[in-house]
């Protein structure tokens, strides 16, 4: 359920800074390990600007922006495939709409029980959710030892980063 594929949304987030709508949005081909025209690794991914919609290629290999390393993108290509090991049984009977959307998984919930899920699909917020979930399911505390809650913009600062890690 969505509590399987969570700590693979926040790893993703953490490895390469996506924001929610650009993890939503991701699809089970949008890693690519050897771009046409560049022939490095990239990660498409879609990020609304003030002009709409628009695709962008985030070089994972030789990025610009230097928190994304070679290590990182060899992380993205694990954290995708872990991905589609997991949710391989769901995807053969997902309708056609969801079969290529990176992120779903079968509803353990009460009213929804059996139903298959995506995170594209789902409501605005859903990111933001999960994440709380996922971090009060690991019982996350700051150095006050007062719960924490990982978002995705907390997930920049290395504290956070690291108690990812652990």
């Amino acid at each position: 359920d969505a509590t399987v594929i969570s700590p693979f949304m926040v790893r993703l987030a953490q490895v390469t800074g996506l924001n929610a709508n650009s993890l939503k949005y991701l699809r089970v081909d949008d890693y690519v390990e050897r771009h046409p025209l560049t022939l490095r690794p990239c990660l498409r991914y879609w990020k609304e600007r003030s002009s709409g919609e628009m695709e962008y290629h985030l070089d994972i290999f030789h990025a610009e922006i230097t928190w994304l390393t070679h290590a990182q993108s060899v992380e993205v290509k694990r954290i995708i495939d872990c991905v589609l090991r997991l949710t391989a049984e769901i995807r053969v009977n997902a309708p056609d709409v969801m079969k290529g959307h990176l992120f779903i998984w079968e509803s353990s919930g009460g009213k929804t029980f059996g139903r298959i899920k995506s995170l594209e699909l789902s409501r605005l917020d859903v990111v933001t959710d999960l994440f709380g979930e996922y971090s009060r399911a690991k019982a996350l505390v700051g150095e006050d030892g007062a719960p924490l809650t990982i978002t995705l913009s907390r997930l920049r600062p290395s504290f956070i980063s690291e108690l990812v890690e652990k």
